[in-house]
């Protein structure tokens, strides 16, 4: 607003100023920490930490909804996946992501069964096992719940029966 005065022989301007604020409030999509789970993995995401007033969710994965909800549970196939949580209160929109991988088990490959002579060294051979995924291998050799080795390969003299290894 300007307004003009004359007093005596000089002009006066007054100026006002009006600001308005909205009292909307800020607004931020929460969708989680990144997950890495095994295949078959029930998955919880979770938009609970989101801030705002009245908000609607929405998580998608390539543009294909997922869920409405502010968290829902999921099972993923093998891979990895970018899932967006769009959150909005009606009149503004913030987005967050969350990746969630999931792993593919590992294929165990022992070799064989075999025959062998009393008194014998046995050479067991983890080396032929692989991982879809390309992680890292673990070895747990183990005979009715008694650990043997951790290395790839076992060496070993059994006694004489039959052995579940």
């Amino acid at each position: 607003m300007i307004r003009l005065r004359r007093c005596r022989n000089y002009v006066m301007v007054v100026c006002a100023l009006l600001l308005l604020v909205s009292g909307a409030s800020a607004l931020d999509a929460v969708a989680g920490d990144d997950q890495h789970v095994s295949e078959g993995t029930l998955v919880t995401l979770d938009g609970s930490k989101s801030t705002g007033t009245n908000l609607m969710y929405k998580w998608t994965e390539g543009g294909i909804v997922l869920s409405d909800q502010v968290s829902f549970d999921y099972e993923f196939s093998p891979g990895t996946h970018e899932i967006t949580l769009t959150v909005s209160d009606g009149n503004n929109t913030d987005t967050d992501t969350v990746i969630v991988r999931v792993n593919r088990p590992p294929v165990a490959d022992a070799g064989g069964d075999r025959v062998v002579s009393p008194n014998t060294y046995i050479k067991l051979d983890a080396s032929g096992s692989t991982d879809p995924d390309g992680d890292s291998l673990s070895y747990l050799w183990e005979e009715a719940g008694t650990e043997l080795s951790t290395e790839r390969s076992l060496s070993k003299i059994f006694d004489i029966g039959k052995h579940e290894i």
